[in-house]
């Protein structure tokens, strides 16, 4: 299994808050850990360094979804909430859209309650199947019913 990272994403002028981590799991699931805070640069650098992996995740998993467990913090500025909208808007059709994601935001988490209400709208503005859980056990159920 192979993990990239954005830590080693060079984002030149400025720099990164937050990472992320990401594998695919042999049963079509893409595996993020996102620690925050995080900035508009970061997901500049998540987009760039999945779209390759990605195409190749379909090839194997057409039905492929995704699986993001935040660490530490979740919250995002506006300025990444808008980038990653029209991130996800723009890979409607292209293959590289998930069949359904499934954010994980313990209730300790840092900035829960503001970004419960917010990272829905992205996925939603793009007609993705999206859901907010406590625990990874209801996300991958949730999964399970949507990818049939």
């Amino acid at each position: 299994m192979t993990i990239h990272s954005t830590d080693s994403f060079d984002s030149g002028k400025f720099s990164l808050h937050g990472s992320i981590e990401f594998f695919v799991s042999e049963d079509g699931i893409v595996h993020y850990s996102a620690k925050g805070p995080f900035n508009e640069e970061l997901i500049v650098a998540l987009f760039s360094i999945r779209e390759d992996k990605l195409a190749e995740v379909y090839k194997t998993y057409p039905n492929w979804c995704e699986l993001v467990e935040f660490q530490e913090s979740c919250l995002a500025t506006q300025a990444l909430l808008s980038k990653f909208t029209i991130f996800l808007q723009s890979m409607k059709g292209t293959h590289l859209e998930p069949s359904a994601t499934a954010f994980i935001i313990a209730p300790e988490i840092e900035g829960r309650n503001i970004m419960l209400g917010l990272y829905p709208l992205c996925y939603e503005a793009a007609d993705i199947p999206f859901k907010i859980f406590e625990t990874e056990a209801e996300a991958r159920s949730w999964l399970a019913e949507k990818t049939g």
